[in-house]
């Protein structure tokens, strides 16, 4: 199942609605959980990243994190 990586938005507006529901049918076929691909800005706060892990916690689901040392280097409150 591919729903393409909309790396439009940040983690909480980027389809999540219908990443959600798709748990659903990954467990009703015995495939592992799946939440996508999420990139990492310069601008993204630490808080989406927490909201990020809860939901993989949730699901029992991966994600795939981009993310490089030019947008790590820019969030200060990542190497407190």
């Amino acid at each position: 199942m591919n729903w393409g990586e909309p790396w439009y938005a940040g983690f909480r507006e980027s389809q999540t609605e219908y990443r959600m529901k798709n748990q659903a049918y990954f467990q009703r076929n015995l495939m592992p959980g799946m939440l996508g691909w999420f990139s990492m800005r310069a601008n993204t706060p630490v808080e989406d990243i927490e909201w990020m892990l809860a939901r993989s916690a949730a699901f029992d689901a991966g994600y795939a994190f981009v993310t490089g040392d030019r947008q790590l280097e820019s969030q200060p409150d990542f190497f407190v």
